[in-house]
């Protein structure tokens, strides 16, 4: 039975709902249509993309304050996996930045961590100002990236090792398309070395075009 239906029966079929297992229902609910939005949007910008009709819209905000609320959005998800978080945020101050292509690009890293790494148990976050760019620094304590992998994984539709996606579902398109994006604001997406898990460094141009 799907969390929806549970949490339905769970209302209608008991004067006083046992409040733990609606927030429970809720919070699944909620993180699958979630899911469901950031799939959708995947879809769509590389469809987008492989027209080339992508553009970024910068307009002045902090990178930190970004990240905040995307970490936010994603705590409950996370949590259900016993994924813990940590940052060291060092990019507050507004720059030039297009906050949509800033959240997509870590819903998707973030998105992996989940699916892929999730018996780590953790995932750092840092940002930083260098050279009127802010630099994001996304690592998870999973297995990390076969070297082997490390430029194919950014390939639309390549899940990597088999051994890591043969039992999760995906379309293989999440670094393709935040790749493009963090290109598309003049930066890069990058898998740096690591002593432990995946590291991606995610690097935007704030310069005003």
């Amino acid at each position: 039975m799907h969390y929806a239906e549970m949490l339905e029966a769970e209302v209608l079929q008991n004067d006083q709902p046992d409040r733990k297992r609606v927030k429970k229902f809720t919070d699944v609910v909620t993180s699958e249509s979630q899911r469901l939005g950031r799939l959708i949007n995947n879809v769509l910008n590389f469809s987008r993309t492989q027209q080339q009709k992508l553009s970024a819209h910068k307009l002045r905000a902090s990178a930190d304050e970004i990240i905040q609320q995307t970490l936010n959005n994603y705590a409950a998800s996370l949590a259900t996996k016993g994924i813990v978080i940590k940052t060291k945020l060092d990019a507050c101050t507004p720059l030039m930045l297009d906050a949509e292509i800033l959240e997509q690009v870590l819903n998707n890293l973030l998105s992996n961590v989940e699916k892929y790494a999730a018996d780590g148990g953790l995932v750092y976050v840092n940002s930083e100002i260098k050279d009127r760019c802010v630099v994001i620094l996304v690592r998870d304590a999973g297995v990390g990236v076969p070297s082997a992998l490390n430029e194919k994984i950014f390939e639309p539709f390549e899940r990597g090792s088999e051994s890591l996606t043969q039992a999760v579902s995906g379309t293989g398109i999440g670094l393709s398309i935040a790749r493009d994006l963090c290109r598309l604001h003049g930066g890069d997406l990058t898998l740096i070395d690591s002593e432990q898990g995946a590291c991606f460094q995610v690097t935007l141009n704030t310069e005003d075009e």
